[in-house]
C-alpha cells in the first residue's frame, strides 16, 4: 500500500496534468471562456484531490483485504473498475454543482460532464498505469 505522502504526490500530479488537459479542451469544444474553464477546473481539481485520497484509500484497503495480489499487479479489470468507480462517483457528486455554477440546465451540465468523464476516465487509466510503472506500490 502507498504511504500518505505517496498518495498526496500521486493525487497532486494527477490533478495538475488533468487540469492542463481540461483547460485546453473546454474553450474550443464548449465555448467557455478560459477564465471560467480554469475556475471550474481548479475548483473541481481541489474537490477531486480530496475525493481521490478518500476513494483510493478505500479502494486499496479493499484490495489489500480481499485481493492483495491485485494491489501490486493490477489487472485490466481492476484498473477499469477503479477508473469507472472514481469517475462515476465524481459525476454524481459534481453534476448539480456544475449546473448551478454555469446557470445551465442539468442536461447541459450533463453534456459537459459526459465529455469530462470520458476524457478523465481515459486519462485516469493512462495516468495510473504509467504511475505504477514509475512508482510501483509495495506491500507494507
Amino acid at each position: 500500500m502507498r504511504t500518505k505522502q505517496e498518495r498526496i504526490i500521486h493525487a497532486l500530479f494527477y490533478e495538475v496534468f488533468a487540469l492542463l488537459g481540461i483547460s485546453v479542451l473546454l474553450k474550443p469544444l464548449f465555448q467557455l471562456e478560459m477564465s471560467k474553464s480554469l475556475t471550474i477546473g481548479i475548483a473541481f481539481s481541489i474537490f477531486a484531490v480530496v475525493w481521490n485520497l478518500i476513494f483510493n484509500y478505500v479502494f486499496d484497503t479493499y484490495l489489500l483485504k480481499h485481493h492483495p495480489k491485485q494491489l501490486i499487479q493490477r489487472s485490466l479489470k481492476v484498473r477499469v473498475v477503479h477508473a469507472l468507480g472514481f469517475e462515476g462517483t465524481m459525476l454524481v457528486l459534481t453534476l448539480p454543482i456544475l449546473a448551478w455554477w454555469l446557470n445551465v440546465s442539468m442536461f447541459e451540465a450533463l453534456r459537459l460532464e459526459l465529455f469530462l468523464v470520458i476524457y478523465i476516465t481515459l486519462y485516469t487509466f493512462v495516468y495510473n498505469y504509467l504511475y505504477d510503472i514509475i512508482s510501483p506500490p509495495k506491500i507494507r
